[in-house]
């Protein structure tokens, strides 16, 4: 009788650690498979949101590229009259997937750029199983040009050699408001010859120069620091310790190591500076090495003005009046070489300003003048067709869905 209770609980124990262990096991597969269902969705959407991105990037580019092919209806693409929705499928490189792109503009038939923004791009992917899908978006608009107001006249990261007369009409707000600002230097004034400053409409009384029997804010004669102006002073800034570190980004807003961004927002590459004239308005880039020489002479109007970046080039002005911004710009400032540098020589005249971010001392001889200039700076302001005015990214504008 013990024998056979005994084999009645050794019996039911394993039956009972039998019925455990299937019960683990079967728990165990449960959890397993709902994980790995879990990790393929989590991969799926991972996929897919990856693509979503991918079609907002493409999207995005194409606006940043061409803006009048999406919002403004040019009946020879694919976003014209004959697509009122505005989209169109975007391919994602390197894959045969399909992203609908969607440019949501202001205005359905805008009459310009400004009545079209802001135009929000919204891209969206979905498997071809249904397994997956992703919507995200971005919202696009113009920014001014300079993002901390106009610049001074005379805008260098480094200080100014001047063997002549050089005459600086101000920027009556350059430092704030009814605060007018001459020049604006990173390093040390080395002014070794004469000048005068005065405002805007003393410049324009005098043709082109700031004539003594007329109002000036600062005058010197021969001499080579700040202490030799014989009255004022008080407009030119030097040894700024709030002196942009990136002179490229402060005008442009895109950094030094990035310049040629400066190509996505319209700007035309030129091989000789002196093709320009006075016809001719927008945004300009040449592309010298070693100190290429690129000479100015007439270019731009009030209205109508230029920007011209000097890449590693010798910026001379010799003539004029020239109407704009005149940037050398050295792309390796920090390499300890002098890839960059300007020269204001016999007659030069400029409206609205000379910049650079070398180190190199610029060299100015003769008869020189630039002047802040308001028409110039209206026209980069007011800008309605999105030439000067860059179309960005709204911060804090993306979302998903």
């Amino acid at each position: 009788m013990r024998t056979d209770s005994q084999g009645f609980v050794t019996l039911g124990t394993t039956l009972l650690v039998l019925l455990i262990l299937t019960s683990v096991t079967l728990f165990a597969g449960r959890v397993l498979l709902k994980e790995k269902r879990i990790s393929f969705n989590e991969q799926q959407y991972t996929m897919a949101f990856s693509y979503a991105e991918s079609g907002l990037e493409a999207a995005s580019r194409l606006l940043l590229s061409d803006f009048a092919t999406i919002c403004l209806k040019d009946p020879d693409l694919p976003t014209s009259e004959s697509n009122p929705d505005n989209q169109a499928q975007v391919m994602i490189p390197g894959t045969s997937e399909e992203v609908t792109a969607t440019w949501e503009c202001n205005a359905q038939s805008p009459a310009n750029i400004e009545e079209a923004l802001p135009v929000t791009i919204r891209a969206e992917y979905e498997a071809s199983d249904g397994g997956s899908a992703a919507v995200v978006s971005e919202i696009f608009g113009l920014t001014p040009l300079f993002n901390l107001g106009d610049p001074a006249p005379l805008t260098l990261a480094s200080a100014s050699k001047f063997n002549g007369t050089l005459d600086i009409g101000a920027n009556p707000n350059g430092g704030g408001t009814g605060v007018p600002l001459s020049i604006w230097a990173g390093t040390t004034d080395d002014f070794t010859g004469a000048a005068t400053t005065c405002g805007v409409e003393e410049f324009a009384i005098g043709g082109g120069a700031c004539n003594t029997g007329n109002r000036v804010y600062s005058e010197k004669s021969k001499g080579s620091t700040k202490s030799d102006f014989v009255q004022g002073g008080q407009d030119i800034v030097i040894d700024d310790p709030s002196f942009p570190q990136d002179m490229f980004e402060f005008a442009f807003g895109i950094s030094t190591e990035n310049w040629e961004q400066i190509y996505q927002r319209g700007a035309i590459k030129i091989d000789d500076c002196a093709s320009l004239t006075s016809s001719d308005t927008g945004i300009f880039v040449f592309e010298g090495s070693g100190l290429t020489s690129c000479s100015v002479g007439t270019i731009g109007t009030p209205t109508a003005p230029v920007i011209l970046v000097a890449v590693d080039a010798d910026l001379d002005l010799k003539t004029g009046p020239s109407y704009g911004v005149l940037f050398a710009f050295d792309s390796s400032p920090d390499n300890g070489v002098v890839d960059a540098s300007v020269k204001l020589s016999g007659t030069a005249l400029v409206y609205g300003a000379v910049m650079s971010n070398s180190d190199e001392v610029p060299n100015m001889n003769g008869s020189a003048a630039v002047a802040w200039h308001p028409e110039v700076f209206g026209a980069f302001d007011e800008d309605t067709l999105g030439t000067f005015r860059p179309l960005v990214r709204v911060a804090g504008s993306w979302k998903d869905f």
